[in-house]
């Protein structure tokens, strides 16, 4: 009978739920490139930038926010094949990444492709679903030409 209740206890035991160090709900956090690529946007550093965040993304490749910012970097310095490229990424691990929908935008208004820049729109409305900056942002460099 003791047997058996060793056998008992050792079972339940290994059918409990194991914890984690680290849930797999938390967001981990951003490598340090993209910390100071944030600063060097900031300082208006877009090349600086640009090197802090192609590390970044071979550090965590499935970073959309790396991935956004790279893409802005590259467009403020005239890259724009390779910021679209950028943005693309980014919208491909989240298609709702509201600083992607809003920064491709920009980029398509800037290369003459209006409707595009309007489709992104649409895209952020429902993202926004009661509105953000991003929306209002991109709805006025639409209206005005004027991008950022």
């Amino acid at each position: 009978m003791k047997i058996f209740l060793v056998a008992i206890a050792i079972a339940f035991t290994f059918s409990l739920p194991v914890a984690h160090a680290a849930s797999t709900d938390e967001t981990p956090a951003p490598p340090k490139e993209l910390t100071d690529a944030r600063t060097a946007l900031k300082a208006k550093d877009y090349a600086g930038a640009e090197v802090l965040l192609a590390k970044a993304v071979k550090v965590s490749p499935d970073n959309a926010d790396a991935w956004n910012l790279l893409g802005f970097a590259t467009r403020k310095q005239g890259k724009k094949d390779a910021a679209e490229a950028h943005y693309t990424k980014a919208l491909s691990l989240n298609s709702s990444h509201k600083g992607a929908l809003e920064y491709m935008g920009m980029l398509f208004i800037e290369t003459g492709r209006i409707e595009q820049a309007r489709e992104n729109l649409k895209k952020l409305d429902v993202a926004c679903l009661f509105g953000c900056d991003e929306f209002d942002r991109l709805k006025k460099a639409i209206e005005t030409g004027q991008t950022y």
